[in-house]
């Protein structure tokens, strides 16, 4: 009568397996992961500042808001991971990107409409990136390869 199963040695060969594969799939899952949410936090700031121009002439120009009742949240709404939102009198509204996974404190990405002026600024620093080398090389390599950028832009 033949016994029917497996030996020792099958056993430990197949952990082994599944182990180097362990080994090789997480680091490459983390980066991954880090990669799609560096993506994501400029995907989504790119979008905002390239559509506040034209909601904001809708409002102004074609719905007869008028300019001091405008703000950045009545333009463009958004939420999500990290994404927070702040007004004071300097400015008609903050949007900043704050996400405790990839820094200790302050904001990665500041997207601001000027009061009184059509203007966006629009910051990045990748300096703040903490928790991370590739993730803030890959933040420097959207921005000139830089540690913060940037931009003010008239409409």
């Amino acid at each position: 009568m033949k016994k029917r199963g497996f030996t020792l040695i099958e056993l430990i060969f197949t952990i082994v397996i599944i182990g180097v594969l362990a080994a090789v799939a997480i680091p490459k899952y983390k980066s991954l992961k880090a990669s799609s949410e560096i993506n994501n936090m400029f995907k989504v700031a790119t979008d905002v500042v390239n559509s506040i121009p034209s909601a904001y002439a809708n409002a102004a120009d074609l719905q007869g808001i008028s300019e001091s009742d405008i703000t950045l949240k009545s333009l463009v709404n958004v939420s999500g991971k990290g994404w927070k939102y702040s007004s004071s009198d300097s400015d008609r509204g903050v949007y900043e990107y704050v996400n405790m996974a990839l820094i200790n404190s302050g904001r990665i990405i500041r997207i601001a409409l000027i009061k009184n002026k059509r203007i966006i600024s629009y910051q990045v620093y990748c300096s703040k990136i903490t928790k991370g080398e590739t993730e803030k090389d890959l933040c420097k390599s959207k921005v000139g390869n830089e540690d913060s950028y940037s931009a003010y832009i008239k409409f």
